[in-house]
């Protein structure tokens, strides 16, 4: 199966990447079995870059990530890429009390940022 990369919109680790503009580039080939297995339907199935060190050593800085469009449920302690106020991120996310959610940096100076509904 092909996915559309994206190559003018990064996602970002780190401080946030405002101003996306959305330019399809190649497509990516991917085994229709591996998209399955994880439950994703190449319709919503898009690659893109990512560009900072905070989600390392999971995804490293300048890693091509796949995102499944159509997930919107907050699954506590997965990884969710997010518009966060005009910025695009990738980060874990959990659920708060309060009916929002967090998000968590995982490189060693781990930090919180709660977000509200």
């Amino acid at each position: 199966m092909e996915v559309p990369f994206y190559t003018e919109v990064q996602l970002t680790s780190g401080n946030g990447f405002a101003d996306a503009i959305e330019n399809i580039g190649p497509k990516l080939r991917f085994a229709k079995s591996g998209l399955t297995r994880s439950g994703t339907d190449s319709a919503h199935a898009v690659c893109i870059k990512v560009s900072g060190n905070s989600m390392e050593p999971v995804i490293p800085d300048g890693s091509n990530i796949g995102i499944d469009t159509s997930k919107k449920e907050i699954l506590d302690g997965k990884i969710f890429t997010i518009n966060h106020d005009g910025m695009l991120r990738v980060k874990t996310l959990y659920r708060t009390q309060a009916g929002g959610c967090a998000l968590k940096f995982l490189i060693a100076r781990s930090i919180l940022t709660k977000l509200t509904r």
